[in-house]
């Protein structure tokens, strides 16, 4: 009889656990970024900071000072420069990588070969006292460039 009862305590603990692993969220989904809506002079207002698109730029080439003298960054395809502004809501936050998503659902990561240039968001901690200006750059391949344009700036 304690065999058939250990048999069934440990069928029912697998089962639990089972359970657990399809019906819970996994460590992936709590710690992956959480889209919010957001369109270029409307900003993006979530629950520890605001972030607003000033303009958007698609450019060939980028020129940036390092070290006193100008770098130029080329890439195969195109730069997209979001020029924006944060702030936090109540309390400071700190800020370590952001990705631009088009309507299409395409994803572009801040570029990482710039480095620290001035202006970049680069981790730092934004108060709720001031508005911190900073720049995103990703590049993206050419093949890419209709989902783009379709959410750039239009000139006037």
């Amino acid at each position: 009889m304690t065999t058939f009862a250990n048999i069934l305590a440990l069928l029912l603990a697998a089962a639990a656990l089972y359970g657990m692993q399809h019906s819970t969220p996994s460590y992936s989904e709590i710690l992956s970024p959480v889209a919010v809506p957001a369109a270029q002079g409307k900003p993006a207002q979530t629950e520890r900071f605001v972030f607003g698109v000033a303009k958007v730029h698609l450019a060939g080439q980028l020129v940036a000072p390092q070290f006193g003298e100008p770098r130029t960054y080329t890439t195969s395809g195109k730069w997209l420069v979001v020029e924006a502004a944060a702030k936090a809501q109540d309390r400071s936050v700190s800020l370590t990588s952001a990705a631009w998503r088009g309507p299409s659902g395409l994803r572009f990561a801040m570029s990482t070969r710039i480095g620290s240039t001035l202006g970049l968001l680069v981790p730092s901690a934004w108060s709720p006292a001031f508005r911190a200006r900073c720049c995103l750059c990703s590049s993206f391949p050419k093949t890419r460039s209709r989902a783009v344009h379709c959410w750039s700036p239009r000139p006037r």
